[in-house]
């Protein structure tokens, strides 16, 4: 070896030969690798919309429809809550919230679908049977009838026999281990079609 080359070893290590019978001992030099680091576990980054993206343009980047039944309301808060404490701050529009004391249910309606980006249909038995739901449901087809990803039915307690007519040409999210797996499924929905608009 050159006098300018240089090489890390480790020390010595003596072990005992064991095949030979006769206790022979042999020494081995190890070379030392340098340890590698492990990377941090990769998350996905936080989205972040310029001050002139059209996220802005509208108050509320989604309208969550539920029935008046207790174990819908419960689920829409469930979800709201969820949504809402993402690191993407999603602004939700909950009818039972958010509507003015007083004001028209049908223009509260229309300016909460007109306000917001998506619009989530929580379709269960209770909203099949609602008058309102099924207003806002035929709102949600006129405002936006081709949807393009604005509107996200999520189907739960019901059979695809009794998926409503008028958004059977659109794919659904089935919650039907009732884990609330499907509230992934949705923001990943709205932060995508955010992403295209």
């Amino acid at each position: 070896m050159g006098a300018r080359e240089s090489r890390i070893e480790s020390p010595a290590q003596t072990s005992t030969g064991i095949g030979g019978g006769s206790g022979t001992r042999t020494t081995a030099r190890v070379h030392s690798l340098p340890m590698k680091t492990v990377p941090p576990p990769i998350t996905n980054p936080v989205l972040v919309w310029p001050d002139n993206s059209t996220r802005w343009q509208r108050l509320y980047d989604v309208y969550i429809c539920h029935s008046k039944d207790e174990a819908d309301c419960s689920y829409a808060m469930e979800m709201l809550s969820y949504l809402e404490q993402q690191p993407e701050k999603l602004r939700c529009f909950l009818p039972m919230r958010d509507m003015l004391a007083g004001s028209p249910i049908p223009s509260e309606i229309c300016s909460g679908l007109e306000n917001s980006h998506c619009w989530v249909m929580l379709l269960t038995p209770h909203f099949l049977s609602d008058n309102w739901c099924r207003y806002q449901m035929h709102q949600f087809i006129t405002q936006a009838p081709c949807s393009n990803g604005r509107l996200i039915p999520v189907i739960i307690g019901l059979s695809l026999a009794q998926y409503p007519s008028e958004v059977k040409h659109m794919y659904a999210f089935k919650d039907t281990l009732n884990d609330r797996s499907v509230f992934i499924k949705v923001k990943d929905a709205i932060l995508r079609y955010l992403k295209e608009c």
